[in-house]
């Protein structure tokens, strides 16, 4: 996982060879899973570069990117209907990130 919230089971359904990998993995066909590593190897390698180098190009507009992809899945994670109590909880809990945020500025400003 090089994305934070990104599982590779999640890609793996995405890009739709969830259940042949997994058949491969249980029968321990060791050709598809020889291609399987090797591919995910490479991708690995080359994302891993490839988002390093845009993190020292565009770190500001890349971290307001993958913030907006982190809480444009939240309708997939939020039931479609929250209560008042969970709304009340989610600001909670982004006014505790908030005010924790704040405080480790201020303390490295000092």
């Amino acid at each position: 996982m090089i994305l934070p919230g990104i599982s590779g089971g999640t890609v793996l359904v995405v890009l739709g060879v969830y259940r042949p990998v997994i058949s491969a993995i249980a029968s321990l066909s060791l050709v598809p899973l020889f291609f399987f590593g090797s591919g995910l190897a490479v991708g690995l390698l080359v994302f891993a570069w490839f988002l390093s180098w845009l993190l020292r190009e565009y770190k500001q507009v890349l971290m307001y990117f993958l913030s907006g992809l982190i809480l444009g899945s939240l309708g997939s994670v939020v039931p479609p209907a929250p209560g008042a109590s969970a709304v009340l909880f989610f600001f909670l809990g982004f006014l505790l990130v908030w005010l924790l945020i704040s405080w480790a500025s201020r303390r490295e400003s000092v």
